[in-house]
């Protein structure tokens, strides 16, 4: 019979599992052979670090892991005599934890064909994860480590035995490789039924070299086979778990985050769609390798190769300052020596971009802007509603032509423009736009200052708009910038490829 679900919040909230992350009773965690670790109830991420830089050293030997626990966790199992009771036991243990793997897996794969909660049927988990801060992807991680240890007969000891289970590891490629990871536990585990604790994933080339009988006495030899198969079971119930506890981990935080509506990232999914959001990253992709560089010293820029065309990088500036100086050849690099050595590696400065002028990113939602005015010529500018169901609205001058001709070029200039120099005027017509809101969009002044900020990837734009705002008023031309509406909803219906070939 598979085990209940384990209530995480009860159990570190109950005293009498308190030990299981606790550092004083850990085998490992502030030990003399073993590593510092912070308490994971005032500063998770750091224990989360923590640990996978320990798993990382210890993990040179699986033997000494598996000997180390069982002396500091376990050492009776060292001394007595493995009686009938103890194997009985032993199958007992190997029960309940494939059986309750099995259960996980199959649930997984259920989730994964179904899908059947209604806010994940657009927007799906996987594809939050991948579009979210690194940051995040961290913290979220660090809640399912959490939880798992949390789960687990030996708690936070068991990542002991998983060095395959690290942020380093399973972050990969914007989290893909967590996927991967949990897609091969199910495969594992669907395939073999009967024998998951002795497929060659739970056994791997590391845990196997755990079972090394030339560094014990001959007379314990049964007693750490016996030590080697229950902590085999250890080994794949953590596994299990934190599976399961990661896509929980994932599911929550997707759920909360299109719930709340406060960022980018819903607008993108809801918007998108898989499909989109494919297109759009393709279209970043592609602007990155073909925009904001230009040759130092010819001043050419990429537009003038073909497609297959890589700038040159200054290798120190990069390494040292992570900063970007291109060059389209070796003679290019060599003639402009004279003027860049004074700064190489030292300053960031460029003739296209300086310290002051940080190189133009194109965000994923500045992106899913320009796919949106493609989708609708008849839009000057879509905003977005935030805190509330996804929706976008067409804003336009309906008018004044002159003002319109200026918008446009300024919105259009802004794809390339690495100081984002009018993103001032850009702010004050669109919110201007808010007092001629004839469809009551409910979008504030904080909402189109939110997402200009994200789509430009500042942090400045409220002071830019006031610093105008306060030089029109000044001026008497408070109303300089004003005509622009907001004329009605804008439908979905976006191609990331759309946004290409507009700026292309």
């Amino acid at each position: 019979m598979a085990e209940l679900p384990i209530d995480v919040f009860k159990r570190s909230s109950d005293p009498r599992f308190e030990t299981l992350l606790d550092n004083d009773t850990s085998a490992w965690s502030n030990k003399e052979n073993g590593f510092p670790v912070a308490d994971v109830r005032t500063d998770r991420a750091r224990w989360a670090r923590d640990w996978d830089k320990g798993v990382q050293k210890i993990s040179r030997s699986a033997s000494n892991v598996l000997l180390h626990t069982v002396r500091a966790r376990d050492p009776s199992y060292l001394s007595m005599k493995i009686q009938h009771s103890d194997y009985q036991h032993l199958r007992s243990v190997r029960l309940r934890v494939t059986t309750n793997a099995q259960t996980i897996a199959n649930s997984i794969r259920n989730q994964f064909n179904t899908l059947s909660r209604t806010d994940f049927t657009i927007c799906q988990p996987k594809d939050w994860f991948m579009l979210v801060s690194p940051e995040k992807r961290q913290s979220v991680f660090d809640v399912a480590l959490e939880s798992a240890c949390w789960s687990c007969t030996f708690g936070q000891d068991s990542r002991s035995f998983c060095p395959d289970i690290t942020s380093r590891l399973l972050l990969r490629r914007k989290g893909l490789a967590l996927y991967s990871f949990i897609n091969r536990f199910v495969e594992t585990a669907l395939s073999h039924q009967a024998d998951l604790a002795d497929s060659d994933w739970v056994r791997n080339e590391w845990w196997t070299c755990a079972l090394r009988l030339e560094d014990i006495p001959r007379q314990l030899h049964s007693n750490y086979k016996f030590v080697y198969e229950l902590y085999t079971l250890f080994r794949l119930n953590f596994i299990a778990h934190f599976v399961s506890r990661s896509l929980a981990a994932v599911h929550d935080s997707c759920a909360q985050e299109v719930e709340r509506n406060d960022s980018w990232i819903p607008r993108v999914i809801w918007i998108g769609g898989l499909r989109g959001m494919q297109e759009m990253r393709a279209a970043r992709k592609v602007l990155k390798h073909n925009f904001g560089q230009q040759c130092e010293y010819c001043e050419c820029t990429a537009e003038e190769f073909d497609q297959s065309f890589r700038f040159l990088l200054c290798t120190a500036c990069k390494r040292e300052l992570n900063f970007a100086c291109y060059y389209c050849c070796r003679e290019c690099q060599k003639a402009d020596w004279p003027r860049h050595k004074a700064h190489c590696g030292k300053e960031k400065v460029s003739k296209f971009c300086d310290e002051y002028r940080p190189e133009c990113k194109r965000s994923l939602s500045l992106i899913l802007q320009t796919s949106m005015q493609s989708w609708h010529p008849d839009a000057d500018y879509v905003l977005f509603t935030f805190h509330g169901p996804v929706a976008g609205f067409k804003v336009a001058f309906p008018r004044n032509c002159k003002l319109r001709k200026l918008f446009l070029k300024i919105r259009d200039g802004m794809t390339v423009d690495r100081q984002n120099t009018f993103l001032d005027i850009l702010a004050k017509c669109l919110v201007d736009a808010l007092a001629e809101d004839k469809v009551m969009s409910g979008i504030t002044r904080e909402n189109v200052i939110q997402q200009l900020s994200e789509e430009y990837e500042v942090d400045d734009v409220k002071e830019r708009l006031e610093s105008l705002e306060e030089e029109l008023a000044a001026q008497g031309d408070e109303t300089w910038y004003s005509g622009m509406m907001v004329i009605e909803e804008a439908k979905v219906g976006v191609k990331g490829s759309a946004a290409v070939n507009k700026i292309l």
